[in-house]
């Protein structure tokens, strides 16, 4: 059950590319930064270096986001992803960002229905996007990465989703303070091999909202090492249940 609170390097390019106007999101707030101020950022830098992932971080209306998962704390909180998963052979590098979802027809169906119910914040508007570097020390068969971290990839990146809305003013109805979100269930489908080492992006976003209970639904699209499957395809989709909870860890 997973809990939200509020050595593998690409040779760069000659020339690569910029990441135009980005963002960074603290807390409730989001501003935009010119390039010369933003903060260094080694993940960033090294995603940056991948045309693949440089695309993903240019478009339009991107917005960095932190993920504190991945810094070591006395309590022992994160510790899978801060310390175990963050090794040079593991997962080295790790950057999450918001962008706009494209429509669907289960939006646009809500947006002219006029008896169609309200959309709960969040839903069918915004997708929070996790890139991961992934190492060879993550493989079940040779040069494929092992089906339980594929499943622990798409249930950090929903919990990076899950905090997302937790700090965003624009979500009033998400849990107030004294709440904890826990995963209740997650089902995912393999459909095909993750090939390693290379790059991931998993893609998340809210389905709908049950009282308590967060529908998160998200694909995981794959690159090979040096460029192999550029465009970047589906190795696997993921449906997860998340409950807010009273906290008590």
């Amino acid at each position: 059950m997973t809990q939200t609170r509020s050595k593998m390097s690409h040779q760069p390019s000659a020339s690569p590319p910029s990441l135009s106007l980005p963002t960074t999101t603290t807390a409730a707030s989001t501003s935009t930064m010119s390039p010369a101020t933003t903060p260094s950022n080694p993940d960033l830098t090294h995603f940056l270096t991948h045309p693949w992932c440089a695309a993903l971080l240019s478009a339009p209306d991107t917005t960095l986001l932190p993920t504190p998962s991945r810094v070591p704390k006395e309590s022992t909180e994160d510790s899978f992803f801060a310390i175990t998963l963050r090794t040079g052979d593991t997962i080295p590098y790790m950057l999450s960002f918001s962008s706009p979802r494209p429509s669907d027809g289960v939006v646009a169906d809500a947006a002219t229905d006029p008896s169609a119910p309200p959309l709960a914040p969040g839903i069918g508007t915004e997708q929070v996007s996790t890139l991961f570097a992934l190492g060879d020390a993550l493989n079940g068969y040779p040069t494929t990465a092992h089906g339980g971290l594929i499943a622990a990839l798409f249930d950090e990146a929903m919990g990076v989703s899950m905090m997302r809305l937790r700090s965003s003013a624009a979500n009033p109805k998400c849990p107030l303070a004294g709440t904890d979100i826990v995963t209740a269930s997650l089902k995912v489908d393999f459909v095909r091999r993750l090939a390693t080492p290379g790059v991931v992006v998993v893609r998340v976003w809210v389905a709908e909202r049950r009282g308590r209970k967060w529908v998160l639904e998200g694909e995981m699209l794959g690159v090979g090492e040096g460029g192999e499957g550029e465009g970047g395809m589906v190795v696997g989709r993921a449906r997860g249940v998340w409950v807010e909870v009273r906290a008590s860890l």
